[in-house]
């Protein structure tokens, strides 16, 4: 009878446990998720990250989880080779870190290893692209032609 009572006891437990840890906070989600990506379970890393988005939690984390979940979900475009999803979702999120302090941002990226901060820079560039002025990249006709591996600095006055 006891030993019934103990198995239906831990039942109990184990269910309660594996419910807290499905309904964790936004920032422990960046936590469990980096560390099965560290664990190779790249899967689940995804899954972590792709709920996190999905549920529009962002809001909720600070700029410092946000740059790891840039960089969590760059490292997962890298082991999965699946470089237009997870590099724009990096990209946004990344943004997204950028818009609400950019020198926090910015102080993240230079705290980080050489390996990571290669990564990040890269996800900076690409994000510096997105916004770009669209009139920066107007091809003008007056330009002169040059070789091929020339560009032209004309500036163009309105």
């Amino acid at each position: 009878m006891k030993f019934k009572t103990l198995l239906i006891a831990s039942a109990i437990a184990l269910s309660i446990a594996t419910a807290c840890r499905e309904s964790h906070s936004p920032a422990d989600s960046i936590t469990y998720a980096e560390e099965a990506y560290d664990a190779g379970q790249y899967e689940q890393a995804q899954d972590i990250a792709d709920r996190l988005l999905a549920g529009g939690d962002l809001d909720e984390l600070s700029v410092d989880r946000l740059c790891r979940l840039s960089l969590l979900l760059m490292h997962l475009a890298e082991v999965q080779q699946d470089y237009s999803g997870n590099v724009a979702l990096a990209v946004n999120v990344l943004d997204i870190a950028a818009s609400r302090d950019s020198d926090s941002t910015a102080a993240y990226i230079s705290s980080v290893d050489i390996g990571n901060r290669a990564s990040m820079a890269l996800l900076k560039a690409v994000s510096n692209v997105y916004h770009i002025d669209a009139d920066s990249l107007t091809i003008y006709d007056d330009c002169p032609d040059y070789e091929s591996d020339s560009l032209c600095t004309h500036t163009h006055q309105h």
